[in-house]
C-alpha cells in the first residue's frame, strides 16, 4: 500500500491515512496522467479490499 501511495504523491496525488479511512487529494490537474492515477487507484483499493479501513474518500478539483 505504501509503495502505491508514493507512487500517487509522484503525480501529485496527496495522501491521509488514519486508522479507518484514507482520503487521496489531487490540487493539481493532470489532465494527462489521469490514466496512470486511475490505475494507481484501482491498485490502492485492491490492496485495501482487506484491511482495517472502512472508507477511501477522493477529493478532486
Amino acid at each position: 500500500m505504501i509503495r502505491v501511495l508514493n507512487q500517487l504523491k509522484e503525480f501529485g496525488v496527496h495522501s491521509i491515512i488514519s486508522d479507518e479511512q484514507i482520503i487521496l487529494e489531487i490540487f493539481e490537474e493532470n489532465l494527462n496522467q489521469a490514466d496512470q492515477i486511475d490505475g494507481l487507484i484501482k491498485d490502492l483499493l485492491t490492496e485495501t479490499e482487506n484491511s482495517n479501513f472502512k472508507k477511501s474518500v477522493a477529493r478532486m478539483p
